[in-house]
């Protein structure tokens, strides 16, 4: 089953909530969560309730009135399946990428590139107008490719800059600057994580620094031409609305 990238963002919210409290939530923290009304999450979850892909039970609060219930939900095992298929899909396509590598182990750019670059970007317009939080998204990029990996760090990065109302001036100015791309880009990161760091963002970040130095890493072994595609995709990103 394909589901549009809103469906998705809400099922994935209620994945997590659910795997962080081991039990149904009720459907005003999803709209926390994505900063929607309580309203629109009760909505859209029986949306996906209809698909078979969400389910929901009652529960009597100790705070409400004798006799009041409350709607709670949690994901269907259809609807973790929908959700691992689409990781599993991604994986698959990220995985292409070291079929490309040549024997000195420098990837190059290919047309599936920029279809995964493209995925990547509309992901992160999502990710500036939710409240997913930064160590979910950074913990799955440790078995990502390296372009999907460097991608979404930036993607993430820059998302929580936008979340934050942070200004990307100074970002921006680092692939403006005429610096080599191959330079460039790791600071960029540098300056992205650098400024999260003095706003608290990334404190929960425990392994940001290797996240840093892998990137770099990936980015000394990558192509001309791949690097040049994710300077733009960067410059792409920080423009997104």
């Amino acid at each position: 089953m394909t589901l549009t990238r809103r469906r998705m963002d809400f099922l994935e919210v209620l994945r997590d909530l659910v795997a962080k409290t081991g039990q149904p939530v009720h459907y005003d923290r999803v709209g926390e969560r994505l900063k929607v009304s309580k309203w629109t999450a009760y909505d859209m979850l029986n949306e996906l309730m209809s698909d078979g892909l969400v389910r929901a039970s009652y529960s009597t609060s100790e705070s409400a009135s004798r006799g009041r219930s409350q709607v709670l939900f949690e994901p269907t095992p259809s609807g973790l399946a929908v959700l691992n298929e689409t990781a599993n899909r991604a994986n698959e396509t990220g995985n292409k990428q070291a079929e490309a590598a040549t024997g000195t182990n420098r990837v190059s750019a290919t047309q599936d590139d920029r279809i995964k670059l493209a995925s990547i970007l509309e992901r992160a317009r999502a990710l500036a107008e939710s409240k997913s939080d930064l160590q979910e998204i950074l913990a799955g990029l440790q078995n990502a490719s390296p372009l999907v990996f460097c991608a979404s760090l930036i993607a993430a990065l820059v998302a929580e800059f936008k979340r934050r109302g942070l200004s990307l001036a100074m970002v921006e100015a680092v692939l403006s600057g005429g610096v080599e791309v191959e330079t460039a880009l790791p600071v960029l990161i540098g300056v992205m994580a650098g400024g999260l760091l003095v706003k608290g963002a990334l404190k929960k970040v425990w392994n940001i620094d290797r996240l840093i130095a892998r990137f770099a890493e990936e980015i000394q072994r990558m192509e001309e031409s791949t690097k040049g595609m994710l300077a733009e995709f960067a410059q792409r990103v920080m423009i997104l609305e």
